[in-house]
């Protein structure tokens, strides 16, 4: 006859817990992953964005060439009116 406190050792239930941990562990990494890369990206596209508009001389006073050019102004505070 095995009693309660025998059950509670049963070696396959702290295996199936600790499995449990792990894969909410690798889940939550994943979600980080993903997250970092897409900061990662946007701070990318930003910086790429920005030194495009360094390249042309004068180009704020002007509207923004594209869409990401126009992005990147606005994130930065940059508009085309305080030129003007």
């Amino acid at each position: 006859m095995i009693g309660p406190a025998c059950q509670a050792l049963d070696p396959r239930a702290a295996a199936e817990e600790s499995l449990e941990a792990v894969m909410a562990g690798f889940a939550v990494l994943g979600i980080v992953t993903i997250m970092m890369g897409a900061c990662t990206g946007a701070f990318l596209k930003l910086s790429f964005a920005i030194r495009r508009e360094d390249k042309r001389r004068g180009s704020l006073r002007r509207d923004a060439p594209s869409p990401s050019a126009q992005t990147a102004r606005t994130l930065v505070g940059i508009t085309s009116s305080r030129w003007d």
